[in-house]
């Protein structure tokens, strides 16, 4: 197992969903109503503040109604070994399930389609191959992403699993947390890119809502879902 490190952090306490906002690449485009962003730390805040579990129940039905939340990090970054740019992962979870712990990362989305296939990412970077090669190592007998799945979901699992190692978990979990609007095409939402994508971790049959566990051939457990969030929080006003 590649064995990741990086620089320690010293974090603050959000004292309120305004406060996910500071970690945003663009604070200014994607911090308003009706986006992903903001309904994703109204969500997760009204979740750690009214539920025992720490958890939004949306996510809960996938982890487990006995998993716990130890710790969330909005916009955590992790390096892209062999990259310059990280990862940034909408949450960052550390997760208590039982004795053991699991790292989870978050992509929060409303409607888009997860950006560029491997295929059309790939030529834009001259540290593609070294990125994609670690990934393979971390992915196991799976391999290397190939062309035909989004590349924002390959390194946002990879860096759960990067996590998990550095944290000694003994799983590592990705969940896509939906926020796509009520009476919309749920063709339109990116569910077959994601389904695309655990297929190529060896999940046949992808569903929403419900827990996809694989052990990959690394050893590590590696748990994918898609979470249907509450479109209420797309209304919020901009604190």
């Amino acid at each position: 197992m590649l064995r990741m490190h990086k620089k320690p952090q010293i974090l603050v306490s959000a004292k309120g969903f305004g406060d996910w906002k500071r970690g945003l690449a663009n604070s200014e485009l994607h911090w308003k109503p009706n986006h992903s962003a903001m309904a994703c730390a109204q969500c997760w805040e009204e979740a750690v503040k009214k539920r025992p579990s720490g958890l939004p129940p949306e996510i809960s039905g996938i982890v487990g109604s006995e998993t716990r939340l130890i710790l969330a990090i909005p916009e955590h970054t992790v390096p892209n070994p062999g990259g310059t740019k990280p990862s940034q992962s909408d949450v960052f979870a550390l997760l208590a399930r039982g004795e053991a712990t699991c790292t989870l990362t978050v992509e929060a989305v409303k409607d888009k389609r997860f950006g560029d296939l491997v295929s059309e990412w790939e030529p834009k970077t001259t540290s593609s191959e070294a990125i994609l090669d670690c990934m393979s190592e971390v992915f196991g007998s799976a391999g290397r992403p190939p062309g035909h799945v989004p590349y924002q979901l390959c390194h946002r699992t990879a860096s759960a699993i990067y996590e998990a190692d550095r944290f000694n978990a003994g799983s590592a979990a990705m969940i896509v947390h939906s926020f796509f609007p009520e009476g919309e095409d749920e063709e339109k939402d990116g569910f077959d890119r994601f389904a695309e994508f655990c297929a190529f971790l060896g999940v046949a049959d992808a569903e929403r809502s419900k827990p996809m566990w694989i052990t990959l051939s690394t050893g590590r457990d590696l748990l994918l879902g898609w979470a249907e969030g509450d479109t209420r929080y797309l209304r919020q006003a901009v604190p």
